[in-house]
């Protein structure tokens, strides 16, 4: 794809997929191969595509541990021209506005320390101090490797939708 000027998104990917690990497995390779597909002419950027390729499977590996069998997952990539957002939407096993404030909080924890760095260590020392605690390192994964932000809402019919939308042109720092 080149970098014309796009002012409305335009939908890489729209998908119902099947809650079921085999079809995920293969929507997380196909997510990922047109996230790559959207820097073909920038090699510079290619290890930044690989981690957004990887951020884009946390949030579908999320989807498909947190909801109930036999419910499906919504999944639209989309592009603009400074950015690229999936949406990942599940059904959840659990009352949706306690779940949605859960990751609410998960998410304002991670985005509000200044350092990402910082945010994801401090995640990882909650997560060894307390295996069972639900740590969300994914989360805190995602912005400190990619420069992206999240944000959840409920959707349709009670549904979770996460939204993660990363800058198509990292910063210099990102590129790391």
């Amino acid at each position: 794809m080149n970098s014309t000027n796009m002012s409305r998104p335009v939908t890489l990917l729209r998908a119902l997929v099947a809650n079921d690990s085999a079809f995920v497995l293969a929507t997380r390779r196909y997510v990922g191969e047109l996230i790559l597909s959207c820097y073909q002419d920038r090699p510079d950027a290619l290890p930044y595509a690989e981690r957004l390729a990887t951020a884009s499977a946390e949030l579908l590996e999320n989807a498909l541990k947190f909801s109930p069998p036999g419910s499906d997952l919504v999944v639209r990539l989309s592009r603009t021209s400074s950015d690229l957002q999936l949406q990942v939407g599940n059904a959840l096993r659990e009352e949706a506005h306690s779940v949605l404030e859960s990751i609410r909080r998960e998410i304002g924890t991670v985005w509000a320390e200044r350092d990402a760095r910082e945010a994801f260590r401090k995640k990882v020392m909650a997560s060894l101090a307390d295996p069972k605690a639900k740590a969300m390192l994914g989360y805190a994964k995602i912005r400190m490797e990619t420069g992206g932000h999240l944000r959840a809402r409920l959707g349709a019919g009670g549904r979770l939708d996460v939204t993660l939308t990363f800058p198509l042109f990292p910063s210099s720092q990102t590129l790391r």
